[in-house]
């Protein structure tokens, strides 16, 4: 299941990528949260605790991809927290993990 959530970001991705110059901040942020995070947020609660942590770390470096890909970052810039606030987004596992509580809640 993380497999094919990658490769549907990664590809989608690699979609947007290519018509980058046609699109602002505002409108690469919408079409990755709604072509893109909607996939990471599928029944997350029920697969992610169910994951090893290397299938983890690549869910991590697929969404720090994203984010490098909204604020027009370079390839290999460093992802931190500013950029998450920039966003208003969470890291997978906290992503994660407000989905489980918010299900509880």
């Amino acid at each position: 299941m993380v497999t094919s959530i990658i490769k549907k970001a990664n590809g989608k991705l690699k979609f947007l990528y290519r018509n980058r110059g046609y699109l602002t901040k505002h409108t690469k942020r919408l079409l990755v949260m709604s072509l893109v995070q909607c996939h990471f947020d599928y029944a997350s609660p029920v697969w992610f605790y169910g994951v090893t942590q290397q299938l983890k770390n690549k869910l991590q470096v697929t969404q720090n991809k994203l984010v490098r890909f909204i604020l027009s970052l370079d390839p290999r810039s460093h992802v931190c927290h500013d950029s998450f606030s920039d966003l208003i987004w969470l890291p997978v596992a906290s992503r994660a993990d407000f989905e489980t509580l918010g299900h509880v809640f």
